[in-house]
């Protein structure tokens, strides 16, 4: 009789402990407001308990269409999941960890299903009217505007949407790592427009997960990227993957950011920046440089009407940048070694060089010491390139310069040395006497050691070299006014 009741404690336990973690895990949720949506909400958990997985499936639906919160999600994750259909859930709990990161609460086993998922996963952008309810496969996804990209798995599927009591489906064959964006044309001849979006890093203040405190703001930033199915934000969690064998300051730095986005296959890097000014730039990657920033001056703002503003210069700096044209300039300059600056940016290479540009007009600055500055304008074809040879002019006040720079330090160099000898001649003079074998002529049989005319000459020389070394100081500073003048004249005469 002891055994079968040892037997069936056991059994009770393996029935009460899942239980009971499923308690733990759903009371930690965040839960609708509206009463019904409640009741719905705890009818879906209890069938979800019991595994009627299609009365869960269909009563969680039916809570989402009275209070379409994300909330839900995490839920709706867990039917997908015990369904086996772990692409869905994954999907599922990364919409929900974007909108409801609990820094209290464990979730390393959902972070590691959506990691485990995401590299054999196809990613859909899928913008429409704001609102509207979206299916896939005939099943609940959420409505628009979705905070992140779909995670679907590679293949056919369907997705429909339905707003204002019309449904409008559309197929669309994905396929993993290329993402797709999908747009719905309401009112419109063609059902949806399907695009390959390019794909953009975003950065948060150097990091690549936003803080607790700047998420509406990431939000309204991958809003602003998805807006149109125009580009596609990377996954964090891949860029995270692709971190691993960089530097630590690879996200402070523009090279590195670039040489990463190439790598994976992105068109640029999205910076958000909140000190000293909240700035939005963007780093292109073919040029290796930040070619666009815009300021959002928002001091007064609210936090949604930050939001706002940021969603929209996203918007616009993506439209501005996506689709651009490059080219290449083989640029040779006599003489060589010139410093040749492109701007607005700065960016700097040395001549010769082949640089890759945006087509159309860009202007650059060539420099070298000695020389007048050039700045020109030059047309760069698309996806060709321009092959043009530069001439710099001498600087004559410049070169001068230099040699009377150099001459200004012999002088003073050696001025002080004879100084120095001079001084130290003076100061011996008779203070050393020796004995001679030949008597002199009146009888003297001490010889003194007299170094006080030589002294004298060698002070008086240094000190004229010291005179003239600043006189030529002086000279040098009417040369360097001279060649400043001429520097800017020369770039006045510029384009």
């Amino acid at each position: 009789m002891r055994n079968q009741t040892r037997l069936y404690s056991w059994q009770v336990l393996l029935l009460v402990v899942p239980f009971l973690l499923f308690i733990r895990s759903a009371s930690a949720q965040p839960v609708p407001t509206d009463p019904k949506a409640q009741a719905l909400f705890r009818n879906a958990l209890a069938a979800l308990q019991k595994n009627d997985l299609l009365l869960a499936e269909r009563t969680i639906e039916n809570c989402y269409l009275r209070e379409p919160t994300a909330a839900l999600y995490e839920i709706m994750g867990k039917i997908a999941q015990q369904r086996g259909n772990t692409t869905t859930a994954a999907d599922f709990y990364r919409r929900f960890l974007e909108e409801y990161p609990d820094p209290t609460l464990n979730r390393s086993a959902l972070h590691k299903l959506i990691e485990q998922v995401l590299p054999f996963s196809a990613e859909i952008d899928v913008s429409g009217e704001s609102g509207s309810l979206l299916r896939i496969d005939n099943r609940l996804t959420g409505r628009l505007p979705l905070s992140r990209a779909i995670l679907i798995a590679p293949g056919k599927h369907l997705l429909t949407m339905e707003a204002g009591g019309k449904s409008t489906a559309y197929s669309v064959d994905a396929t993993a790592g290329i993402p797709i964006g999908i747009r719905f044309v309401p009112d419109s001849a063609h059902v949806a427009i399907e695009t390959r979006p390019p794909v953009v890093l975003v950065t948060y203040d150097g990091q690549v997960k936003p803080n607790s405190a700047s998420l509406a703001i990431a939000r309204a930033i991958g809003a602003g990227i998805r807006q149109d199915g125009q580009a596609h934000a990377l996954a964090v969690e891949r860029l995270l993957g692709a971190l691993g064998g960089q530097r630590k300051d690879c996200l402070m730095s523009e090279r590195c950011l670039s040489d990463l986005a190439n790598k994976l296959g992105a068109q640029g890097v999205v910076t958000f920046v909140s000190e000293p000014t909240v700035q939005i730039g963007y780093i292109d990657a073919k040029m290796g440089y930040r070619s666009d920033s815009t300021v959002i001056d928002c001091t007064a703002c609210t936090v949604e009407s930050q939001a706002q503003r940021i969603s929209e210069a996203t918007r616009v700096l993506i439209t501005r940048v996506v689709g651009r044209a490059y080219g290449m300039l083989a640029l040779s300059v006599n003489p060589s070694g010139a410093r040749v600056e492109l701007l607005p940016s700065a960016k700097s290479y040395t001549a010769p060089a082949q640089i890759q540009l945006l087509s159309g007009v860009s202007t650059i600055l060539l420099t070298k010491d000695g020389f007048l500055p050039l700045r020109a304008q030059i047309e760069i074809p698309v996806d060709g390139t321009r092959t043009i040879q530069l001439a710099l002019r001498p600087n004559a006040a410049a070169q001068t310069q230099r040699k009377v720079h150099a001459a200004k330090w012999f002088l003073i160099s050696a001025g002080v040395l004879s100084s120095v000898g001079g001084i130290i001649g003076i100061a011996l003079d008779g203070k050393f006497e020796r004995d001679v074998t030949t008597v002199g002529p009146n009888g003297e049989t001490r010889e003194v050691f007299q170094s006080l005319p030589q002294g004298v000459s060698a002070l008086s020389a240094g000190l004229a070299a010291i005179a003239g070394g600043v006189w030529l100081a002086t000279y040098e500073r009417k040369l360097e006014r001279l060649a400043r003048r001429d520097e800017e004249d020369a770039l006045s005469k510029s384009p």
